[in-house]
């Protein structure tokens, strides 16, 4: 990884910068749910070896994560109460990738 850091580094943050900003506007909020959960949990799992480490902050970055991932967030006030009722009615057109984005959001 040290001889590619500047393209994972690259990557990292336009991750995290994507799940942020899925998470902030309420777009696709279970799909960024579940992967800032995950995401934490990669990390969490990276850092159980180092000394002094703090066990006890993974599950309050986790859990918030796990909650946005199986609860109905941004259905009211982000852009998935938009967009799930045009989703809906290309979903009884029969389109099959309606029926994975509104899974999504």
């Amino acid at each position: 990884m040290l001889p590619n850091f500047a393209f994972f580094g690259t990557m990292s943050f336009l991750t995290e910068l994507a799940l942020g900003v899925g998470l902030l506007f309420g777009f696709m909020t279970r799909l960024a749910g579940l992967g800032g959960f995950v995401w934490q949990i990669n990390i969490a799992i990276g850092s159980f070896n180092v000394p002094g480490e703090w066990y006890w902050i993974w599950p309050l970055l986790t859990l918030p994560q796990f909650c946005f991932a199986f609860g109905n967030a941004g259905r009211v006030l982000g852009i998935d109460g938009w967009i799930t009722p045009v989703l809906e009615s290309h979903e009884q057109e029969g389109a099959a990738w309606a029926r994975v984005l509104r899974h999504a959001t």
